[in-house]
């Protein structure tokens, strides 16, 4: 068996220890997505990891962390998708929901099509632009692992939660501590909370959508 087929096999026996739809075809497409990611590594700077077992560990499980608080409806935005983290893992789990996936640096735009036509994936769109000028209207799912520090990563998506949209956080501990104090008055809401050690997974509503 190949490290990335171990490293699958350890994700897999993880989500289904935290009761995580796995289904058919997952094993082949994160196989194939691992693969992709260290082959294009050296070329593009993906991430900082190199193994297949360090992909896991530290970018997949931490992605998919978020199905704890919530469960991914579209249209579901990827702002600063980078290699695809956090949309790809979780389209991999929830191939149905429509996903919008926005990257305007040029080199991983062009890995997250690669990835979209090797893991023949549909009803997701990569968006080569500025989440300003990517015209994406309709959102019931806004979620970012590192577009911008949390309280800007809010005001981004306010317009989509006013409107119904959940907001998914990946946040440090400190950044979620600072940002509790100012909540309230922009009107959010913090529907379901997740802490692992030093990171918290939140899903925070507006109020009037609570």
């Amino acid at each position: 068996m190949s490290q990335t087929s171990d490293a699958v096999e350890h994700l897999q026996a993880w989500c289904r220890e935290n009761d995580i739809v796995w289904h058919e075809r997952a094993t082949e497409r994160f196989e194939q997505y691992i693969d992709l990611i260290l082959r294009y590594q050296k070329q593009t700077n993906l991430t900082g990891f190199s193994t297949a077992s360090g992909l896991v560990d530290n970018m997949i499980v931490d992605s998919l962390q978020i199905v704890r608080v919530m469960t991914p409806v579209g249209p579901l935005v990827d702002v600063g998708s980078g290699a695809g983290f956090p949309a790809m893992p979780l389209k991999i789990l929830f191939p149905d929901v429509e996903m919008h996936l926005v990257e305007p640096r040029t080199k991983r735009y062009a890995f997250l099509g690669l990835v979209v036509r090797s893991l023949g994936l549909d009803r997701i769109s990569v968006h080569g632009e500025r989440i300003e000028n990517a015209g994406i209207k309709s959102v019931r799912t806004a979620i970012s692992k590192a577009f911008a520090p949390p309280a800007v990563w809010l005001e981004t998506c306010l317009a989509w939660a006013r409107d119904g949209a959940q907001v998914a956080g990946y946040f440090s501990l400190s950044d979620y501590e600072a940002l509790l104090g100012s909540l309230d008055e922009k009107g959010w809401c913090v529907k379901a909370k997740y802490q692992q050690e030093q990171r918290v997974y939140v899903l925070l509503v507006q109020q009037n959508h609570e």
